[in-house]
């Protein structure tokens, strides 16, 4: 089994899956409980195939701003499975307001996150 996470081929593609799944099995817990004691929601969509699709919704009027949620949920990863690491000035802009970032995994995968604005801010500012 390769630990080359650009590997490609049938077998590369099943362990990349395997890794999503398995990496969420173990950060969806502390993930959940960091983003609740900052002031905010945590949804999972998508199929878990090659990357963690994740889902930050603002749930208090005291929500932290979305960087400081980011920063919690990297720290999560290193101490969970080794690594986090996620660049904070290159967010992605989405539709309806979010902003996406990236966190890598070990295995080749990735956490997607997307963050919904709180209200009257502009995402990462």
């Amino acid at each position: 089994m390769s630990d080359d996470p650009y590997e490609t081929g049938k077998d590369a593609g099943h362990r990349m899956a395997r890794a999503a799944q398995d990496h969420w099995l173990r950060l969806q817990v502390p993930i959940r409980q960091a983003c609740y004691a900052l002031g905010w929601a945590v949804a999972v969509h998508g199929s878990l195939i090659r990357d963690i699709d994740i889902v930050l919704v603002p749930w208090t009027d005291d929500a932290a701003d979305p960087t400081e949620v980011l920063a919690g949920i990297a720290a999560v990863c290193v101490a969970t499975v080794g690594v986090g690491r996620w660049c904070r000035d290159v967010p992605t802009a989405k539709p309806h307001g979010r902003i996406a970032w990236a966190i890598t995994l070990p295995g080749g995968t990735w956490l997607d996150v997307s963050v919904m604005p709180r209200a009257g801010v502009e995402v990462g500012r």
